[in-house]
């Protein structure tokens, strides 16, 4: 049976509720359906009030808001050549626990399995395995070279109710079918771009889902989102470096030789990373509309360890991943001001 076909049968009366005895069946194997945001047992009449929603593959595509703790179906639109789970559920998997599963291609509503478990392939955020697997090894001893487990005790651990519960599912497609549910509202979108921000996020952001690098600096915005530049100016912390250039191999790591794209100045020496203006005093009154508080005449200051912001340590430059570069005890900053004492014209 193809997508389509799946799609065009759970609009149906009649699947829904054969889906909804299904997944009753299957409910004593979630927490979500069992308990509230404190881990409270919810009564029947409760649980069976969780609410339904369905998200066609239109709605996919422009992003959207995955409720919390109600079950939810989502249609993937059929362009969709591939997607990774973090991206296309906003990667906040670490922090939200969730869980799903999708239906596979040859499903029929209208002939459900009868066989224990689900009628797909799991997937399990990274919060909800840790969850899970938690709560498994706290029903058993601690074990150690000096009391290793029985038999019967591996035995168990490898039958407990949640072996059956394993994380499948790490890449999508276009055209299928899952299944949610959530203990926080996620956000789920495509990703026409490939800049590992969905479309959600896209919209939420204000940076363009047509563009993977909104402001150009070299970075796909949904790297600066996830390492904390903004995906909307080049130069995230206004130190003069681009984050391109702070962040070299673009991967939003601090890396060995990289100064950092979210500080002016990554060594703390008190000279800003690129090359900065220093302005003391008060406000430069030619730049704003009025004279209020601003001082005429005020003098501007420039400096700071990479001139001519070419992310390299050049001759007359220092290394803004060092406070003291030549590692002579004296400040970087310090040999600055020594430098203007000495009345020297490139410091």
């Amino acid at each position: 049976m193809s997508s389509l076909e799946i799609h065009t049968l759970l609009k149906r009366p009649t699947v829904w509720i054969l889906l909804a005895l299904f997944l009753g069946s299957v409910a004593t194997m979630t927490v979500p359906m069992e308990t509230d945001l404190l881990g409270r047992v919810m009564n029947p009449a409760k649980k069976l009030a969780v609410p339904w929603r369905t998200f066609e593959a239109a709605e996919v595509s422009s992003g959207v808001t995955i409720p919390a703790h109600s079950h939810v179906i989502f249609h993937l639109p059929l362009n969709i050549k591939r997607i990774t789970r973090k991206v296309l559920l906003g990667r906040d998997g670490d922090k939200i626990k969730y869980w799903g599963y999708c239906f596979p291609e040859d499903y029929d509503p209208k002939n459900p399995v009868h066989t224990a478990g689900f009628p797909g392939k799991l997937f399990l955020s990274e919060a909800e395995r840790a969850r899970r697997e938690a709560e498994r090894l706290s029903k058993f001893p601690k074990y150690s070279i000096y009391r290793p487990p029985t038999a019967k005790e591996l035995r168990a651990i490898e039958s407990g109710s949640n072996s059956m519960i394993r994380h499948q599912v790490e890449i999508f497609y276009g055209g299928m079918t899952c299944y949610i549910m959530t203990d926080q509202p996620l956000p789920l979108g495509t990703d026409t771009d490939n800049d590992f921000l969905n479309s959600y996020l896209e919209g939420d952001r204000r940076t363009d889902p047509f563009n993977a690098d909104t402001d150009g600096d070299g970075v796909p915005d949904g790297t600066e989102v996830q390492a904390g530049f903004d995906p909307l100016r080049r130069d995230s912390d206004n130190d003069g470096l681009i984050d391109g250039i702070e962040d070299k191999n673009r991967n939003g790591r601090i890396d060995k030789g990289e100064s950092d794209p979210r500080k002016r100045d990554s060594d703390a020496d008190g000279l800003c990373d690129g090359y900065c203006r220093i302005i003391k005093g008060g406000r430069i009154c030619s730049e704003f509309t009025t004279t209020k508080d601003c001082i005429p005449g005020i003098k501007v200051q420039w400096r700071g360890e990479d001139k001519n912001l070419n992310g390299l340590v050049d001759e007359s430059e220092t290394s803004p991943i060092s406070p003291d570069t030549d590692g002579d005890g004296i400040t970087d900053e310090q040999e600055y001001f020594n430098c203007l004492l000495a009345k020297k014209t490139d410091c």
